[in-house]
Parts: structure tokens; sequence; C-alpha cells
């Protein structure tokens, strides 16, 4: 996510294992094309053993590639289909899993919670468009053009002032409170009050454009002498907002910057216009944060042949498999594979691409010798911070109400979930947090609740912080520990790894 550094990832598992490095990270050939013909590796001690770390680093391939148009276009489309399949399918939908189809409930949180960022998202642009008015109003008095209403601009410049206000108050206290260290016990009640927090600054957005469409409407209509409120007025007929708030804002230095009305306060009208101008880039800089954290998941989830990510996720996939392969195929002095026991752990979008990944290479070598066949030595799934579970229900292959041929027949090239064999062989572990809007438990893979290989969803009761929580996994002991057994997975087994997660799982649904 974001603008990792290469080698950042493996360091930070590197920590989290508590490992000690043995001598210096080694290279070697690999038969993958190009540049990854020449691969690294870290070499760690972990309980005794040795364990190489390969990491598959993507994150420059899909940096500038996607605009903020086409991850709001993104962020509406999936509140449209969630929405969709929740009020017009009985909100369900059917996925094709270990040879039959399943139906699955829809949560009511999901299509709400996309359809709420959605209207946040409307709602700051309609607002930025509003800073920009009337800081360029402003900006063009100080020239002595007086070319918007001047008691439209009162109301209008009194609602921003307020909301600016509230949004300052509570982006102040979220600070404050992310800022501040609580003990373990108390981290969800940090994450409760730090989600008010947050939820009121993403409710005072729309209420903000309620007021401003309100105040236009009034003008509008009650300017009965001129065809548009924008023209020139020295005079209004209409209720001014001003006066209901001189009550409260006594102080000399506020009114005159809520009421610069006269000549003689050009100084006010040029704060007001570079305040309301540099809100309004404030607020436009949200839309590229969601850039930022969501750019690559555009890149890549909605890719398809008739659109321009298709070639860019073809070849994250083909690079993420050529090393993935080259280190299953590498082999020792004795001509032997080096590697009996193959771990992958993966993070955020990362985690879509390990799942593509060992699919094919699982469907690969499934062709090449049955149960001696080489994919066994894939000894766990890590996952966390995954958008898996979203991915397979707003932009799955799946029909929302059947399950057709074709649904099937890419089914069957996925052996994560058709071959239960593969399961109960490579222990499925997920970390996920309800302050992380990326992740989810992942319910979506498995045929049934009580099947006993599904994945074990471990809740990270340690986060605190909502959105921040999709990057704080490292620092929670349960995903150290389970990072741990995952590398000794051959001598404990399975059942063991299994056994320990689902206790770490309890344990955190209790807190």
């Amino acid at each position: 996510m974001g603008d990792q550094r290469q080698y950042e990832t493996l360091s930070t598992v590197a920590e989290s294992l508590d490992a000690e490095v043995q001598g210096k990270a080694s290279a070697f050939i690999a038969s993958g094309p190009g540049d990854l013909r020449v691969v690294s590796c870290a070499t760690l001690t972990v309980v005794d053993e040795a364990v190489d770390l390969f990491e598959a680093y993507w994150s420059p391939w899909t940096k500038g590639k996607v605009s903020s148009p086409q991850v709001l276009r993104f962020l509406f489309g999936a509140a449209a289909s969630g929405m969709s399949s929740y009020l017009f399918n009985s909100a369900t939908f059917n996925r094709h899993l270990f040879g039959e189809s399943r139906t699955f409930k829809i949560p009511l949180s999901t299509p709400l919670l996309l359809s709420w960022i959605s209207l946040f998202l409307i709602s700051i642009i309609c607002v930025a468009i509003g800073y920009s008015w009337v800081g360029l109003a402003y900006a063009l008095m100080i020239g002595g053009l007086r070319i918007f209403d001047q008691c439209l601009l009162r109301d209008l410049r009194t609602w921003l002032f307020l909301s600016t206000v509230l949004a300052v108050i509570c982006l102040g206290i979220f600070a404050i409170v992310a800022w501040l260290r609580v003990s373990t016990s108390r981290s969800m009640l940090k994450g409760r009050l730090l989600y008010l927090l947050l939820f009121c600054f993403m409710a005072l957005q729309p209420l903000t454009c309620a007021m401003l469409g309100l105040s236009l409407r009034s003008h509008w209509t009650g300017h009965e002498n001129r065809p548009s409120p924008v023209l020139v007025s020295h005079t209004c007929s209409i209720v001014s907002l001003d006066p209901n708030l001189e009550r409260i804002f006594q102080v000399a230095y506020i009114r005159s910057l809520l009421y610069p009305v006269s000549d003689n306060l050009s100084i006010a009208w040029i704060l007001i216009s570079l305040m309301s101008l540099a809100v309004a880039l404030g607020y436009l800089v949200i839309p590229k944060i969601l850039t930022t954290f969501l750019g690559d998941l555009v890149a890549y989830l909605v890719a398809s042949h008739a659109n321009e990510f298709y070639s860019l996720r073809e070849e994250i996939r083909r690079r993420c498999y050529a090393l993935c392969r080259d280190v299953m195929e590498r082999k020792d002095r004795t001509g032997k594979l080096q590697y009996e026991n193959i771990i992958v752990v993966s993070h955020s979008l990362g985690t879509v691409i390990a799942f593509d990944t060992i699919n094919r290479i699982l469907a690969e070598d499934r062709e090449l010798g049955g149960s001696d066949s080489r994919y066994s030595r894939f000894g766990g799934l890590l996952t966390f911070g995954s958008p898996l579970n979203k991915a397979a229900f707003l932009f799955g292959y799946e029909s929302q109400d059947r399950v057709d041929l074709r649904t099937s027949i890419m089914t069957c090239l996925q052996p994560l979930i058709s071959e239960p064999a593969i399961r109960e062989s490579m222990p499925w572990i997920n970390f996920w947090s309800k302050l992380d809007p990326v992740s989810a438990a992942i319910s979506y893979y498995d045929p049934s609740d009580n099947w006993p290989w599904r994945v074990i969803n471990v809740h990270d009761s340690q986060a605190s912080v909502p959105v921040l929580a999709h990057i704080t996994y490292w620092q929670n002991p349960d995903f150290k520990e389970m990072l741990k057994l995952m590398c000794r997975s051959r001598l404990l087994g399975s059942l063991a790894i299994r056994s320990r997660a689902s206790e770490l799982g309890e344990a955190s649904r209790r807190l």
C-alpha cells in the first residue's frame, strides 16, 4: 500500500519474527524473465531453524497509473453494486465452492458503508466548490469587481465558517485521542470514540452541503427582479443568517472575518479569500489520499480485457508468479528441491495477488503428479488487512442470482476453493480489524461455517485508530506468534497451527 520501498516489508517480517540474521543476504540465478533472473533473499534463524525470506515487490508498477476520478468511479460503482444486490436480490449472492453452489447472506453494513462513503465523497467535492466560489468572489472584490451576490456570499461564508470550526474541532480531538496510548483492554473503546469523531466529521460534510444548497435556493427564489442570484446586488430582501450569529461571535476579529461588508475591511477580504481557497485545496486532497490507498486496488480488481488496467494486472501476476516459481524450483548442490516448507504471507492487495499466484501454481502442479505433486510443500497462507471477502462479493465473476457453467469452470482453476485436500494440508489464517475499512473476516471462501478446514479469522483487538489499523497488524503479538508458528508448520503440523489460531480467534472475539 502507498509508497512502499523495496525490502521494507521483508524487513518488517524479519523484525516480527524476532529472528537473528545469519550473515549477509544471498541471491541466486533463477529462470525468471528479465530482472527476476537474480532473486534475493534474507536468511534468518527462527527457533533454531533456517528460514529464507523472499519479497514479491510490485508497488511501483501501480504508482501513478490510477487517477482520482477513476478511484471515485470505482467507489461509486461498488456502492451501486452493493445496494443493488441487497435491494433487488434478497440480500444474497451465490458462489461455486468445492463442487457445489452456496448462497451467502450480504450483511446490511456492507452496502450502507459503501453508500455512506459515496455520499461523503460527493459532499466534500460540493463543499470544496463552495469554498472555491467564496474565495474567488472575495479575491475579485479586492480588485473592485463585485460580480457575485453579496447577500448570498454572506450566508455561504457563514455556513462554511461554522463547518470549518466544527471540522477542526472533530479532527483536532481525533488527533489528540489517536496520539494517546491506552492499554490493550481499552483499545476498542478508544477505537469506538475515534470512529464516532470520524463519523461526526463525515456527517458534517453532507449537512454543510445541504445548508449551502438551501441558501442558494432561498436567494435564487427570493430575488424576483433578477433572473439569477449570481448577478450584482447591493440590496437584499432575503433575511441574512448573520444577525442570528452576532450573539454567538462577539470577538471583534472573528466578527470582522465573518462580516467583511464594507470597503474598509479589505484585509479581512484577503484573509477570507486565502482561507477559503486553502480549505478548498485541503478538501480536494482527500480524493488524492484515497487514490494513494486504493489506487492499486482499483488497478487490480477492476481489470478486464475491456479497460486500460488489464495489461497492468497481468504484468503483476506474471512477475509474482515467476518469483514464486523460481523459489519453488530452487535446488541445492545435490540437485534436490531446497525448500520443503513454503509459507505465503501477504497484506492488503497482496492477499489477492497471493491468492491468484497460489492458485495458478497449484493448478499447474496438479496436472503433474496427483498426491505426490509438489504443491504439498505449501505449509500455510497468512493474510492480514485482506479485501478478499469484499472482492468476492463486489468484483467476483459469479452471477448474483445463479451459478452458471462459466463460473464453475473458473472455480476449477482455483484449487484453493475447489480441492479440500489442499486446504486440509495448508492452514489459512487471516487477521483483520473492525477499524480497518479495507479488511474483513474471510467467510466467502468456505463451503460452510463449520467446515474443519475453513479460514480461521483472528480479530486484531489491539488496533485502536480507524483507518491506520490497516498498517498496524505487525504490532500485534498474536500476529507475531502465528508468523513464527507458520515457519515451523512442517514440524508442528497443520492441526496444531489451526488449533492455536482458533484459540487466538476465540480470545479476540471475547475482547
